[in-house]
């Protein structure tokens, strides 16, 4: 068996490790914000007078749809290293990147602002940033199995 031959043996016996994501505070925000913001408008508009309580229970409805939505296009977040892709899951989207693609892996931001500081991937047609909660072991499979 020649080296190469060895070599994608080897990786695509490799099993898939998967990785959480964290939740960044833009995140936090809007799930906090949402209900918030459509919970104090409803209950003005029905305690205002007895005119606006149907637009009241109506921008309550409208408020408790979209926090709905906001969650099922939020959850569930994560990444799986696979021998030869990375898959992003990002609530009901997913994308599938195949390792041959990625030219960097590096944390993005100050050093001294760790919370903030994420994974920025260098592709060949651009960037994209991704927020797992181990960082530096996703960076260290990921550079292992992309060969970086």
């Amino acid at each position: 068996m020649s080296g190469i031959a060895k070599v994608l043996d080897v990786t695509k016996s490799m099993p898939p490790v998967t990785f959480q994501s964290r939740l960044g505070l833009e995140v936090v925000a809007q799930l906090v914000a949402l209900p918030i913001f459509f919970g104090s408008v409803s209950l003005v508009l029905i305690l205002l007078n007895h005119h606006t309580r149907p637009l009241g229970f109506v921008v309550a409805a409208v408020g408790a749809i979209l926090s709905s939505l906001f969650v099922l296009l939020t959850f569930p977040r994560g990444y799986v290293l696979t021998a030869d892709s990375l898959l992003i899951r990002h609530g009901v989207f997913r994308d599938r990147v195949s390792l041959a693609r990625i030219r960097s892996a590096v944390l993005s931001g100050d050093p001294n602002r760790d919370r903030l500081r994420k994974v920025r991937l260098t592709l060949d047609t651009g960037r994209r940033l991704l927020n797992p909660q181990h960082r530096g072991e996703f960076i260290r499979v990921l550079k292992e199995r992309a060969h970086l």
